[in-house]
């Protein structure tokens, strides 16, 4: 009787034994299935920076930096993105004078140049101002030209539309240069030029640069040859913005320290004279377009 109690007692004990090893393999099997495994993950990671430390051929600062290249290729200070600038280059040769006769080749100009109309110097209907001669940069984009073909005041972007010249040179820029901003100098000319091209696109529009002051000049206006340097800067970002040329006018006209020589102004010191302006075209007709 003593033995078959034992022999019960031991068959129990096996059966508990048994069910709690099943239950635990169960549960081992439920944890691995359920549970993220981390320790392969941190010996790549560790690998990595070890790796890193000891391949001196691996610069990180050197990635950064050429990302940083990358992003700001195209762009300027600001971090607006702009295109290439497009100059013109000297032909070696000047165009034949017939260049500057042809109608289909105009010239949008403000004060400074206003004597390429006062003077003759170009056909009746090539040089297209204002009825005062000035074309202030704070209000371009609502200025009026007198349009010389029927003396109407109409805005450039029409007078293109009408005329759909070959060439169209922009030289502005001076008149209120330097009460505005640069900001929006560069806005109000992007929009010309965008009115001009989306009026008359196969029109090569070319701006001219900006022509400084003499090295007296005391003109209510404030400008100076350091504000006129800035402001030749700013024309050279809007021919990146809009795709249109630049062209330097200035180069000879200059009295070697970066202001504008005395003799190729009126008395004002600002606006060209027939001997400033007859260099200027002269500069046109080096670098005449193709």
């Amino acid at each position: 009787m003593d033995n078959n109690r034992l022999t019960a007692i031991k068959n129990f004990i096996w059966s508990v034994g048994i069910i709690v090893s099943l239950v635990a393999v169960v549960v081992g099997i439920g944890y691995s299935i359920f549970s993220p495994y981390h320790g392969e993950k941190s010996a790549f990671l560790l690998n990595l920076k070890e790796t890193a430390a000891d391949d001196s051929s691996v610069n990180p600062d050197d990635v950064i930096g050429a990302e940083e290249e990358s992003t700001s290729s195209g762009s300027d200070s600001s971090g607006v993105a702009r295109g290439e600038l497009k100059v013109l280059n000297d032909l070696g040769s000047a165009a034949p004078e017939s260049y500057l006769n042809d109608d289909s080749v105009k010239f949008l100009v403000d004060s400074t140049f206003i004597g390429l109309r006062s003077k003759s110097l170009l056909g009746a209907n090539q040089v297209w101002g204002t009825s005062s001669g000035s074309l202030p940069m704070s209000s371009l984009n609502d200025a009026l030209i007198k349009f010389p073909n029927d003396g109407s005041e109409i805005s450039p972007a029409n007078a293109a539309m009408i005329t759909k010249p070959k060439v169209l040179y922009i030289g502005i820029g001076t008149d209120g240069l330097a009460s505005i901003s640069k900001d929006d100098f560069i806005a109000n000319y992007d929009k010309l030029i965008e009115d001009i091209q989306t009026s008359s696109p196969d029109t090569t529009i070319v701006c001219m640069g900006l022509v400084s002051v003499t090295e007296d000049y005391s003109g209510i206006d404030g400008l100076s040859v350091t504000v006129t340097s800035d402001g030749n800067d700013w024309v050279q970002l809007v021919c990146r913005d809009t795709g249109a040329y630049f062209l330097d006018v200035s180069e000879d006209l200059g009295d070697g320290s970066g202001g504008l020589r005395a003799s190729y102004t009126e008395a004002n010191g600002k606006t060209l004279n027939a001997t400033g302006l007859g260099i200027v075209l002269q500069t046109v007709r080096n670098h005449a377009v193709q």
